[in-house]
């Protein structure tokens, strides 16, 4: 490589749209200087129009149009645009794309990465074996795999036992800048000032088991009037089960009290909006929503998954199991019991104070350079 010549990163992923994997992506094309890197995205499927303007560098996009299913049609496709491309580092994102590491090799790609972001609504707890064997047989042609949080870190070591030499931690980070405290609530579309907002943001997809917070909302309702008829509770997303889910909330007697606003772009509005922030996943890593939501000061309500619990404390949220919707709702009617009390002033300043001091963008964007020089 020639000195001065930008690093050439190739970003393979399986569709490029909104989602907290896809945000890592984009903010950290949009931090490293472009005197120093220059980066391609290759998506399995497609890409979004709307979300890839959100890309500020000049980034070459590439849609694959892979069917379900395995396709070698697929794999001849991008190992031909990776043999164009000519690329210093491929940097593929969770279990979809791991296959196609082998691509690389074949292309000539010397820096070969591939980062867990977490995992799929069909294997919540990585416990399954077929996938294990996958990593662990893709693994020789991988420079390192990429954890964003302890429990994918320490599970991709023991359980899969991948060499600890090849794993590396890099929490996500965001830009607390961006992302300030709330100083005053803020209306937006169909939420109401005088109620007090629990706010999801999400896609709309099994892993994040929105059925299950529904429910729970509705529980809550009813187990307290004045609870039904002083909050709110807003999803923020799109997805597959969107029509699935206003079909659940149509047949509530609280149906009124649910707002579901599609897919947003003005997200620091959007949690101003919010009172607090909630959460009802099967499985996670390190949510970009979640530490966003946190910097603008928010509490947090959720599930106990994943990386989850490296990121709040008893001091920040309130945790509850997976897939309980009784549960779930009692911490909802605690959180919303608190309102006005000192603890929940508390909690959004250590809510902001965490996010700020361990997960920040620079840091994140840092780690990534190191990676691909």
């Amino acid at each position: 490589m020639k000195p001065n010549k930008p690093i050439h990163v190739v970003h393979l992923i399986y569709r490029l749209d909104i989602g907290g994997l896809e945000r890592v992506l984009v903010n950290c094309i949009n931090a490293m200087p472009s005197e120093q890197y220059k980066h391609s995205v290759i998506a399995l499927t497609d890409y979004s129009d709307e979300f890839s303007k959100l890309i500020e560098k000049d980034v070459n996009l590439y849609a694959i149009h892979k069917p379900e299913g395995h396709s070698w049609k697929a794999f001849w496709h991008v190992l031909k645009k990776l043999w164009q491309l000519k690329a210093d580092v491929l940097h593929s994102y969770n279990l979809p794309t791991l296959e196609y590491q082998v691509c690389g090799l074949l292309s000539g790609i010397q820096n070969r990465i591939h980062a867990e972001h977490g995992r799929d609504i069909y294997d919540p707890e990585g416990k399954n074996k077929k996938y294990q064997l996958l990593r662990k047989i893709v693994s020789p042609f991988l420079n390192k795999f990429v954890c964003v949080s302890e429990d994918l870190y320490l599970w991709l070591k023991h359980t899969v036992n991948i060499a600890p030499g090849k794993c590396e931690l890099i929490y996500n980070g965001i830009d607390t800048d961006k992302y300030q405290l709330k100083t005053h609530k803020i209306v937006i579309n169909n939420t109401q000032q005088n109620k007090f907002v629990f706010g999801c943001v999400g896609r709309l997809q099994a892993i994040k088991d929105h059925k299950l917070l529904i429910s729970a909302y509705a529980l809550a309702c009813i187990q307290d009037k004045h609870f039904s008829q002083s909050t709110q509770l807003s999803i923020i997303g799109d997805g597959p089960l969107r029509s699935t889910l206003e079909e659940q909330v149509d047949c509530l007697p609280v149906s009124d009290n649910i707002w579901f606003a599609g897919a947003r772009h003005d997200m620091e509005k959007v949690y101003h909006s919010f009172d607090t922030f909630i959460m009802s996943s099967l499985g996670e890593g390190i949510p970009m929503t979640m530490l966003e939501a946190m910097s603008t000061g928010l509490p947090v309500i959720s599930t106990n998954v994943g990386g989850i619990p490296e990121i709040v404390s008893e001091k920040t949220a309130l945790l509850v199991p997976p897939a309980n919707a009784e549960q779930l709702a009692a911490a909802m009617l605690n959180m919303f019991s608190v309102k006005d009390e000192i603890q929940f002033q508390n909690m959004r300043i250590a809510a902001r104070k965490e996010v700020v001091e361990r997960f920040s963008e620079e840091n994140m964007v840092n780690r990534y350079q190191r990676l691909y020089q």
